[in-house]
């Protein structure tokens, strides 16, 4: 018994030196520029990337070019700091000079991966956004073939994409990996509130650079897991803030009632975070402060969507473990601030505003590490159906029906009526949809995100016409 002491410390010594061992690298996984010049033809020739030369070529590369897309790799280390601040952000400026992005604009599409993930070549996130942004490609050529009586012909704009990658995947042994958890949502966190603002910056700027083509140009964030973490970090205090603003300076009516608000983004076009790790408090200040919103201005569009899976294991049973233990030693006004503390954002009822499920008669899918969804045909929008009536359109118009959607989404709890044009949506979504923490790669999921951000970006460009031709007839009058 004497000795036990002497055994457990060596045991716990054993321990570390067995996971310590089992540690993913902390080095930076794409370290090569590649010219402006440099084009590896079409992404479809690389998707399986079944040739090692190939693999270690893509791989290396901060910069994939292909003719249908280009993606950036910008990495953090775990302490939030750029792994390489002018290589990455250098490359990130460049992207203004893509061929016909300065002239047609573009359409920006940022993702940040979460826990057990990173930016390795055959990572399969990495293979999951090249078939997004061969998507995105696929429906603004189609955009650009439509004619449209009386408008000048739309060049296809051009398709950029950025995926940010940080030591999501820590630890290669599987206990490792789960006991991992808490550490990597903490470097999460980190990073956020770290380098992630001066990239942000550095987005915006490249949005701003092409806005001036002959298309509007679109900047698109989706972070998952600990990546919706990282990045609501990076956005939260900006969000609440232009939000608050927007609502408090909402112009006066002349019987003294006041204008339904006009919420603003916090960073780019539109933020969404899937099975985001992190608890329902740090969303509850943005709740509160549209929690007496019941409508709002005509031309507003979302501005956060939050999609959390059911059956999200990681978010729905890990986090609020780890949450309970501090809890123990903090202070709480009352028991919904503790609750608000203990639970994941997408796991708190009370902020559902949709469900997300399949539609019915739509078979069983099976998860695709290359998901195909359906095809998506400017014609068969809901806006151009005979039966839509005069009204102040909702992204819902700008969704392609007739029966081939596979989602459906419909208000929570059953029966109530949020509003369409609210600018921030909490979705409950169905395994059916999105089958645990990391089964974002069914094809009915991928369908309804590649969807809604078409809608969106379709949406504001219909109110930004109205708004323009509205400003002409003003300038005529006067």
């Amino acid at each position: 018994m004497r000795n036990t002491p002497f055994r457990m410390s060596l045991a716990l010594v054993g321990a570390v030196l067995i996971v310590s061992g089992c540690a993913a690298p902390h080095a930076q996984l794409r370290k090569t520029s590649v010219p402006p010049n440099d084009n590896m033809g079409s992404v479809r020739q690389i998707i399986t990337l079944d040739d090692a030369h190939l693999r270690q070529t893509v791989g290396d590369r901060v910069t994939e070019r292909y003719q249908e897309f280009t993606l950036n790799f910008v990495e953090f280390d775990d302490q939030g700091k750029f792994w390489n601040k002018a290589q990455q952000l250098t490359a990130v400026d460049r992207l203004c000079d893509e061929p016909g992005a300065s002239a047609n604009g573009a359409i920006i599409l940022v993702f940040i991966h979460g826990w057990f993930n990173n930016a390795d070549v055959c990572n399969a996130n990495v293979k999951l956004f090249r078939n997004t942004l061969l998507e995105l490609y696929k429906i603004e050529q189609e955009r650009s073939s439509m004619k449209r009586l009386g408008q000048p012909e739309r060049p296809p704009r051009q398709i950029i994409g950025v995926y940010v990658g940080w030591r999501g995947l820590s630890q290669k042994w599987w206990l490792g990996k789960s006991l991992s958890f808490w550490a990597r949502k903490n470097t999460a966190h980190k990073i956020g509130a770290g380098d992630m603002d001066e990239l942000l910056v550095h987005l915006d700027a490249l949005k701003q650079q092409l806005s001036q083509g002959r298309s509007p140009t679109r900047l698109v964030t989706v972070g998952h897991s600990f990546g919706g973490a990282l990045l609501y970090s990076a956005v939260d205090n900006i969000l609440k803030e232009r939000t608050a603003r927007d609502i408090l300076g909402a112009p006066r009516r002349p019987d003294g009632t006041t204008e339904p608000p006009l919420i603003r983004s916090a960073f780019g076009d539109l933020v969404v975070l899937v099975n985001p790790a992190f608890e329902a408090l740090r969303y509850s200040g943005l709740a509160d402060a549209a929690a007496d919103m019941k409508t709002y201005h005509p031309f507003q569009t979302t501005v956060l969507m939050i999609v959390g899976a059911q059956n999200d294991q990681a978010t729905g049973r890990l986090l609020p473990i780890g949450q309970k233990i501090p809890a123990m030693t903090q202070n709480f006004k009352d028991r919904v601030e503790q609750c608000l503390y203990t639970t994941a954002v997408g796991h708190y009822q009370d902020y559902f505003t949709e469900l997300l499920d399949v539609r019915p008669g739509v078979p069983a899918q099976a998860e695709s590490k290359l998901a195909s969804p359906t095809v998506w045909k400017e014609e068969n929008l809901s806006v151009h159906g005979p039966e839509v009536v005069e009204h102040p359109h909702t992204w819902h118009d700008f969704v392609p029906v007739g029966g081939r959607r596979t989602w459906k989404i419909t208000s929570l709890p059953p029966g109530s009526h949020h509003p369409l044009n609210a600018p921030f949506m909490v979705v409950s979504a169905t395994p059916s949809v999105i089958d645990g923490h990391s089964g974002i790669y069914k094809p009915v999921f991928m369908e309804f995100l590649r969807d809604f951000i078409v809608a969106q970006d379709m949406l504001k460009e219909y109110h930004e016409t109205k708004a323009a031709a509205a400003s002409g007839n003003r300038r005529a009058n006067n």
